[in-house]
């Protein structure tokens, strides 16, 4: 059952560090559940966040967790045909924070600026302040990727391996980033 669990996950053309999170994740429930798969209930559900709570995981962890079980159970009930119902409810994930973001004040971002070392670096740093580029993105550009003509940057194989801005690889071009 999780070996084609598995080729589902590759099937759908997840990343193989989302198929090894998931089957990780399915690899712990699986060990610590005493009833059959098919008799686990919402009561059962909430037992194991106890669990997990206990072994002080993060609500995001734990909401990781539950997502990749309640995936597995859609799965069984949809491509496996068991008649069950998924005791994954969505109601159930934990509440998480949201902090306001933090920012660097005027002085400080002077200072930083002042401790990078040469034009490259003061680039990176300018591309993922002022486009919003990730870090994995920009330290992954090559010199192929800039338009110097058009004065554009293209990110190919960026968060995800996507191409930044663009619904399918195949048909849209990656989205341009305007340098200024």
């Amino acid at each position: 059952m999780i070996i084609n669990y598995r080729r589902y996950l590759k099937r759908r053309n997840c990343s193989s560090r989302t198929v090894k999170n998931y089957l990780d994740t399915l690899r712990h429930y699986v060990l610590w559940r005493d009833v059959p798969i098919e008799q686990v209930t919402a009561r059962k559900i909430n037992a194991y966040v106890d669990l997990l709570l206990s072994k002080r995981r993060g609500p995001k962890t734990i909401n990781c967790h539950l997502g990749s079980i309640r995936r597995f159970y859609d799965y069984l009930r949809l491509e496996e045909a068991l008649a069950l119902d998924n005791p994954v409810k969505r109601g159930l994930l934990l509440r998480l924070a949201k902090p306001l973001p933090k920012h660097l004040r005027d002085p400080e971002v002077s200072q930083f600026l002042q401790v990078l070392k040469g034009r490259r670096d003061r680039a990176m740093f300018m591309l993922m302040l002022r486009c919003g580029r990730q870090v994995e993105e920009v330290a992954n550009l090559t010199l192929d990727a800039v338009d110097w003509r058009r004065r554009r940057l293209y990110v190919v194989h960026g968060k995800g391996a996507k191409d930044r801005g663009s619904l399918h690889q195949s048909r849209h071009p990656p989205r341009p980033v305007v340098l200024r």
